[in-house]
């Protein structure tokens, strides 16, 4: 981690996972320490229903966190996403998802990371 350009923590919009990113964070702090540089882990928001638009009470609890963002883009459940695995493609790839919300979704993730990277 301490190396690491880009440090990317999968969450769902559950009770648990979130409550495990507390303790992430202090992980993330004394990494930081102990590397003499500060350590920003950015936190993707997945497998939530793709319905979902508010999240205000996580990014609340995400304002507490010194060494986690949250990303903007967000990867809910889609069918897509198995379909597109099941011939060993990426959504964005497969000729029946390459237009699909799915592939929206990820190209925008994808965008959005390249941002993130120090250049």
């Amino acid at each position: 981690l301490s190396v690491s350009d880009l440090v990317i923590c999968p969450c769902a919009p559950d009770i648990s996972e979130i409550i495990g990113l507390r303790a992430f964070n202090q992980i993330i702090g004394e990494i930081s320490e102990t590397a003499g540089r500060k350590i920003i882990t950015k936190v993707l928001m997945n497998r939530s229903h793709p319905s979902r638009k508010n999240f205000g009470k996580q990014l609340k609890f995400f304002e507490t966190l010194q060494n986690l963002e949250i990303f903007t883009s967000r990867l809910p459940r889609r069918a897509d996403y198995n379909i597109a695995a099941c011939e060993g493609l990426g959504v964005t790839e497969h000729q029946g998802t390459r237009y699909s919300d799915a592939s929206r979704d990820v190209s925008q993730l994808v965008s959005e990371i390249k941002l993130s990277i120090p250049k």
